[in-house]
């Protein structure tokens, strides 16, 4: 989670250019990934194990798009609260 904190803090033209929905789709692949195996290890049922998973994944990703809110140069979530 720490390296999505970092890399979000950063401004857009201090990363590599990727495409946005791949970088997603990878950080939060790997963090579902790493968050499925610590709830998994803690001896929960698999099921509750990949729904803990996203869940936990899905909130630490709005939480991100909060964070970015207050990035200067990061205009997502400020252009997407204007257009509403």
């Amino acid at each position: 989670m720490g390296v999505i904190f970092y890399l979000s803090s950063k401004p857009a033209t201090a990363l590599p250019t990727f495409p946005d929905y791949l970088s997603h789709l990878g950080e939060y692949f790997v963090l579902g990934l790493l968050v499925a195996l610590s709830f998994n290890s803690s001896g929960l049922v698999p099921e509750k194990t990949a729904l803990f998973a996203v869940l936990w994944s899905t909130f630490y990703g709005i939480t991100d798009e909060f964070h970015q809110f207050f990035v200067p140069e990061l205009l997502v979530l400020k252009t997407l609260l204007w257009t509403l």
